[in-house]
């Protein structure tokens, strides 16, 4: 992760802990499925632009998912780029990928993509990976999860 990305970092876990709670294999499976809940208390738009508190949310709530996961299945929330050529810590996305390296998810896509088409995509790839129900894939392939 860029290094000036740490104290933002920071601040979304306290905001993550702030919407939901602490996460533990405990309650990882309930908090999976309630992000339609938390969705329903995001803020408004910010029509002046520049990152708004509702990005802020998002990025928080893509914090979460990751850390269900983890909780979950043992998977691990990284920076992950793309180019193994051409590295650049700068250039990359927050992301979870499955212990094996088969599989990655990018949180704060599957929350965006959970408000705005109004259907339960966390709950549904949990149960999708608590189920592996997944495609079959080689280690080290690292496909991307989607609803």
């Amino acid at each position: 992760m860029p290094s000036a990305y740490t104290k933002a970092h920071q601040n979304l876990l306290l905001l993550a802990l702030e919407i939901c709670g602490e996460v533990t294999h405990d309650n990882a499976e309930l908090i999976a499925h309630s992000f339609s809940e938390y969705l329903q208390k995001i803020p408004d738009l910010d029509i002046h632009g520049g990152e708004s508190a509702r990005d802020r949310y998002f990025s928080a709530l893509g914090q979460v998912y990751g850390m269900v996961l983890e909780h979950s299945f043992g998977w691990e929330r990284c920076w992950l780029t793309f180019a193994r050529d051409q590295y650049d810590p700068e250039e990359g996305v927050k992301s979870v990928v499955s212990p094996d390296h088969r599989y990655f998810i990018t949180p704060i896509a599957l929350v965006r993509m959970e408000f705005f088409q109004k259907k339960n995509t966390t709950g549904l790839l949990y149960d999708k990976i608590k189920a592996c129900d997944l495609p079959k894939v080689d280690p080290g392939d690292f496909l991307e999860l989607k609803i």
